[in-house]
């Protein structure tokens, strides 16, 4: 990185480069990046930059790139900005250039295109029906190889060519020996209205607003008057002076008044007394020229301040320094410095210069190996013309899109009189048109005639001629094959108009048919008669001669395509047809062929799916006639114990687990320093729990004893009664029926267990029995259910066989109906159907054409009874009879007011 600066000029510049390794098993690749900038600037006369990038990363892959450069050129002379970028990946290559330019003899815009890559696949990409690739129908191997790199490019350019010659407006001046002087001329612009009633509009809103004095006409430029004054920081005084545009002096040579610039905080800079030359320039455009010499600004010496104020707030440097760092700033002093300001010139311009129209063009190419066109067109001035060319040339392998081109026209304006001359030229291997165009006109009359011819091999020769005059408009369609087609509109007085539509047969040139006349008479200036006529024959006959020559109109079309297919594809039309429709047969042979072969496929697929489920069936069936109920519920019940003992042994596993779960835990007793294990701490629980269950039954016991003892010596006798209360007595009964309902409470257990014995065994007993009569039901019904299979299975099958025979019968018919309607649209397509259909679509609309034209004239007949006498219709003719609301007495004038 390298940079410059100073006041003759500014260089900065860039260079960086980087380098990349990779090296990955089977992938290696290595890059290398450059970026190079560039800057370069001198002041008031030239500006340059340059930025330039070149990335590449070649690998194992393909190589991958990427360009760019960009630069910028600025001066007096010549302005260009230039952008260039190229990318690619792989063999695929993408460049783009764009160039602006402005010089003293043009101005340029050009703008480049371009993408490389290989097109060999188009040799794998094969068209149905022809048996040809993309690269033998576009004829690659005319013009190109397989292996070689395939372009396309497109460039366009639009240049502005200048020219010396122009206009130039200068301001008046007087040149004197050591001075001139300049006249700038005065312009007297009235004030308008409505602007002089903006103040007073403004004093009603506003009355303390003094009425102002609006004068009624401005002078421009007006005369400037300065006052004296003193240039605010600096010791310069400027003494009043006054600048009058009508009497501009400007002396040759300027002395400056030297001065100093005394800015608060700053040094003072002292500015010298120089000398500034003045020139007058004359050229194309006049300039007026200042050219100040090269001097030094002296800046004096400076001692840096250690506080300075805002305002009224004092700010000190050291305070701040001694609270952050503890340092105090020490003096600073900036010796006296002198600053070089080069020698410079300014060119004031004093004139104005407006170039005359030199030339414009503009170019667009496009290319590829298969396809060229470069196409021109220009506009420029020569003397008091216009000229405007055209020139497009086309070359391809692809012969139908060749074609020359060339068009000019000339437009020239000279003493009033307009000129316009035009021509064009296209030629093509099927067609050439030819256009010449002629229109001149001036204040009095006009002249204006095109004539276009077209002529062809492969179709057929037609011209059309315009012409236009003062007194009338006419124009003509002819072709030898058809004959001639003209329309004539004259005014043969100033108060009739005649317009008629006319042909020709080629057997009697010399006679006209009229097809359609209508002429329009001024009556009286108060009416204007309009009438029409036609010739309804003459559309029959063009109609039917159009559907008897539709047989050549097609041969012809049909031999401009067999023209071109014949060269890209090595046959005509008629056989690529032919080729279509057996391609179409093929396919429809190939599946039929293929069909049956689905068809079987699917028929083994059903037989094997039949014959599994026949013998799922088989097996089930086997099962059933050997299934025993005592066997199963024997197994069932060797089923039951082995879940019992499968549910006892988890849960013994999971009380063991539960206990050495609880004697891995260790508990601390409040109290005592000994650690006790859950289960530990279970069993002395246990113990103490069942120690003291012990005691409390023996308390329990001895107290129920005395109870009863104390209960045996009670002997009473009730208040008021001679019921005796005997204890011992009572306790013996007690006891009595304490042990009769004991037994009697076993009893009804045993008797319970009993029952739900007995009912259990009912209940297995029933459900054996019931299962023994459902499995000989299933066996009876067996015999009759392996009968239904093999009736379904056979069903199956043989509805099988007789759907795929039904299908391929199907085909077969589908086949012979499909090739059927291929050959019917294949023989739809042949030039006698087409020209018959050609002329049926003619005869309907030629139907329609007649009914409703018959019907248009019987409703105009019928109205016009009602109108009579303004409208009157016949077969042939029309006539309206319109009264005017004004007087026209001539077409060549316009209509007057009646009272007039």
């Amino acid at each position: 990185m390298a940079l410059e600066v100073s006041l003759r000029r500014m260089f900065a510049t860039v260079d960086h480069t980087s380098n990349n390794n990779i090296d990955i098993a089977s992938f290696n690749t290595n890059g290398k990046y450059i970026v190079i900038g560039e800057l370069d600037v001198v002041p008031l006369t030239t500006f340059k930059t340059t930025l330039n990038i070149d990335a590449s990363q070649p690998s194992s892959l393909g190589n991958t790139g990427l360009f760019q450069s960009i630069n910028l050129a600025i001066s007096s002379d010549k302005q260009s900005f230039a952008w260039s970028g190229k990318e690619q990946l792989a063999s695929i290559i993408h460049a783009c250039d764009l160039l602006i330019s402005n010089d003293e003899s043009e101005v340029r815009m050009d703008l480049t295109g371009s993408v490389e890559g290989h097109q060999a696949f188009l040799k794998s990409v094969r068209l149905p029906v022809y048996q040809k690739t993309i690269w033998d129908v576009l004829k690659y191997d005319q013009v190109t190889h397989l292996d070689d790199l395939h372009f396309f490019n497109i460039s366009s350019s639009i240049v502005y060519t200048k020219t010396i010659y122009g206009q130039e407006y200068k301001i008046p001046f007087k040149l004197f020996e050591n001075s001139m002087t300049f006249n700038i001329p005065e312009i007297s612009v009235a004030v308008p209205f409505w602007m002089k009633e903006i103040p007073l509009s403004i004093r009603k809103i506003d009355m303390r607003f003094e009425k102002p004095d609006v004068p009624d006409h401005l002078t421009l430029p007006p005369a400037i008057s300065v006052p004296a004054f003193d240039v605010p920081f600096t010791n310069l005084h400027v003494e009043p002076f006054t600048i009058d545009p009508k009497n501009l002096n400007m002396p040759k040579v300027i002395t400056t008044t030297a001065f100093q610039i005394m800015l608060p905080l700053l040094p003072i800079m002292s500015v010298p007394s120089y000398i500034i030359e003045t020139e007058y320039l004359q050229g194309k455009m006049s300039f007026l020229s200042f050219k100040i010499p090269q001097y030094e600004i002296t800046v004096s010496s400076f001692t840096l301040p250690t506080s300075f104020n805002i305002g009224e707030h004092s700010i000190s440097l050291n305070e701040i320094t001694n609270q952050i760092l503890n340092f105090e700033l020490p003096t600073i002093i900036i010796p006296e410095q002198k600053i070089e300001v080069p020698e410079t010139a300014f060119h004031l311009p004093s004139s104005v210069f407006i170039p005359a129209f030199g030339s414009l063009s503009a170019t667009l190419k496009v290319s590829s190996p298969i396809y060229n066109v470069s196409t021109t067109a220009k506009l420029e001035k020569k003397n008091s013309n216009l000229i405007t060319l055209l020139n497009s040339t086309c070359t391809s392998t692809m012969i139908f899109l060749e074609y020359d081109l060339y068009a000019s026209a000339i437009l020239g304006l000279d003493n009033g009189v307009f000129d316009l001359n035009g021509k064009c030229n296209l030629i093509h291997s099927d067609v050439n048109f030819d256009w010449q165009h002629v229109l001149s006109k001036n204040l009095r009359e006009s002249r204006h005639t095109l004539n276009v011819n077209v002529s062809s091999r492969t179709f057929f020769d037609t011209s059309f001629r315009f012409a236009s005059r003062k007194d009338g408009i006419t124009a003509s369609m002819s072709c030898p094959s058809s004959g001639f087609l003209g329309w004539q509109f004259q005014r043969r007085s100033p108060s009739q108009l005649n317009g008629k539509l006319f042909s020709r047969y080629m057997s009697s040139p010399e006679r006209d048919i009229d097809v359609f006349s209508a002429k329009a008479t001024l009556k009286n200036s108060k009416k204007m008669i309009l009438q029409m006529s036609w010739n309804f024959d003459f559309f029959h006959n063009v109609i039917e001669g159009t559907k008897d020559r539709i047989p050549a109109m097609t041969d012809a079309v049909l031999k401009f395509f067999n023209k071109y297919h014949t060269y890209h594809f090595g046959f005509d039309v008629n056989r690529g047809g032919m080729k279509l429709k057996n391609t179409v047969s093929n396919v429809i042979e190939r599946a039929y062929h293929e069909m049956p072969l689905s068809f079987n496929t699917l028929h083994n697929s059903i037989k094997h799916l039949a014959d599994h489920l026949e013998g799922m069936y088989r097996k089930a069936s086997e099962s059933l006639n050997s299934l025993s109920v005592q066997d199963v519920i024997d197994r069932l019940s060797l089923e039951a114990r082995q879940v019992l003992k499968y549910g006892e042994d988890h849960i013994h596993v999971l009380l063991d687990k539960v206990a050495q779960s609880l004697s891995d835990i260790k508990f601390t007793l409040p109290g005592s320093q000994e650690e006790l294990s859950s289960l530990e701490m279970l069993q002395q629980a246990c113990s103490s729990v069942s120690r003291a269950t012990d005691r409390a039954l023996l308390r329990f016991a001895s107290l129920v004893e005395k109870i009863i003892r104390y209960i045996r010596e009670i002997k009473c006798t009730l208040p008021g009664t001679d019921v005796v209360v005997n204890g011992k007595e009572t306790m013996d009964n007690l006891m009595s029926s304490t042990r009769s309902v004991y037994v009697q409470l076993r009893h009804s257990v045993h008797r319970g267990f009993d029952l739900l014995h007995k009912t259990v065994d009912d209940l297995l007993q029933v459900i054996a029995e019931k299962a023994e009569s459902l499995i000989k039901y299933l066996k009876n019904e067996n015999v009759n259910i392996a009968s239904q299979v093999d009736s379904i299975y056979a069903e199956v099958l043989h509805s099988s066989n007789q759907h795929t025979e039904d299908a391929n019968r199907h085909v077969a018919q589908y086949k012979e109906h499909a090739k059927m309607q291929i050959q019917k649209a294949y023989n739809a397509l042949s030039m006698e159907r087409v020209d018959k259909d050609a002329k049926e679509f003619i005869s309907i609309l030629q139907s329609h054409l007649y009914r409703g034209f018959n019907e248009s004239v019987d409703l105009m007949r019928i109205t016009s009874q009602s109108t009579a006498p303004y409208i009157r219709v016949s077969n042939e003719k029309m006539e309206f009879e319109i009264p005017l609301p004004f007087l026209w007495k001539s077409f060549s004038d316009w209509p007057t007011h009646s009272s007039q």
